[in-house]
């Protein structure tokens, strides 16, 4: 069952793992698949963080719970960018790119980003809720 602390706030489970420095890894995936940067813009854009309202299920029945969503992430792939500052490793497995990367290194590039500019990992698209507020 999903408690309600989880649901008000997601990164929880990504915020306790950061304190053993681990790696990122996606397979056949880009950075906007990379959860981790949301770290970064919780801390700098606590805005883009909004309330939503969801149906869970338990034994006890259908209940409606407000729940904190994290956004859009379509944006995150401008860090690619600045790929010697985000400690890059790559390879292939078959046809699928393989990609590593530091998670603290990672979300502290993305949150020096957005301290520069708090748009830098927008989307670019005028009717994301998320990102154009």
């Amino acid at each position: 069952m999903v408690r309600l602390v989880e649901l008000n706030d997601p990164l929880l489970p990504v915020r306790k793992i950061m304190k053993h420095n681990p790696c990122v890894v996606t397979v056949g995936v880009g950075l906007s698949a990379v959860t981790s940067i949301h770290l970064a813009e919780e801390k700098v854009l606590s805005s883009k963080f909004v309330k939503e309202r969801a149906l869970t299920m338990s034994s006890k029945g259908p209940k409606w719970v407000d729940i904190r969503a994290i956004g859009c992430s379509n944006g995150f792939e401008k860090l690619r960018s600045i790929r010697p500052a985000v400690d890059l490793r790559e390879t292939t497995i078959g046809s699928a790119s393989v990609e590593s990367y530091s998670m603290k290194n990672l979300v502290e590039i993305a949150r020096s980003l957005l301290k520069d500019d708090p748009s830098g990992l927008g989307c670019g698209n005028p009717s994301c809720l998320s990102c154009h507020q």
